[in-house]
């Protein structure tokens, strides 16, 4: 017995074209700020033990991508869209760490107006949101106005820019008027 689904085919072409859209709009953003990181000389570079759980986040993904293209190209007769923006979503993820092997441009970017850190996925955090930046465990905690932390891992930066990058964090909640409370023994 055969079922068939009413408008199967155009509810795949639908849903490649949403994921095709999605794919963009990753791509774009990430490439951006890896772009944006590759231009500022000032940020701060991830320690080789960021990059590798960069590429540990990234890797997983990747696998992830070619695992639903493989099924989606070998075992669906119409999924062959789906499984062909699978295939790119994991050569982009593999292009973007083969990229940073290459130029370096994992990064932490403080600026006037934001903070940005740059791996295999991009998180920022707006000086406007954080109500006060202190060290916890190790880490630096950025306490927010909507009570979502934002955490930078100690040993995400390399370790003779780290007090580098404390300074330059409490001199940036110093202008902002920002509860500051981070020692300087990393």
């Amino acid at each position: 017995m055969d079922v068939q689904i009413p408008f199967l085919n155009e509810i795949f072409i639908g849903v490649s074209l949403v994921l095709g859209i999605l794919f963009f709009l990753r791509a774009n953003a990430r490439w951006q700020a890896v772009l944006s990181a590759v231009r500022h000389k000032k940020g701060f570079s991830i320690s080789s033990l960021g990059y590798k759980k960069a590429v540990v986040n990234e890797g997983v993904a990747v696998l992830i991508y070619f695992s639903a293209s493989v099924l989606f190209l070998f075992f669906s007769p119409v999924g062959f869209w789906i499984g062909f923006i699978a295939v790119v979503w994991g050569l982009e993820g593999i292009f973007h760490i083969l990229h940073h092997a290459a130029s370096s441009s994992y990064k932490v970017l403080v600026q006037d107006n934001m903070i940005t850190v740059i791996s295999n996925s991009v998180r920022r955090v707006r000086w406007s949101q954080i109500t006060k930046v202190e060290r916890a465990n190790r880490d630096v905690m950025f306490s927010t106005k909507d009570g979502q932390p934002f955490r930078i891992d100690s040993e995400f930066i390399k370790k003779d820019e780290f007090d580098s990058f404390l300074a330059t964090l409490k001199e940036k909640a110093d202008e902002k008027g920002l509860y500051f409370s981070a020692d300087f023994e990393s």
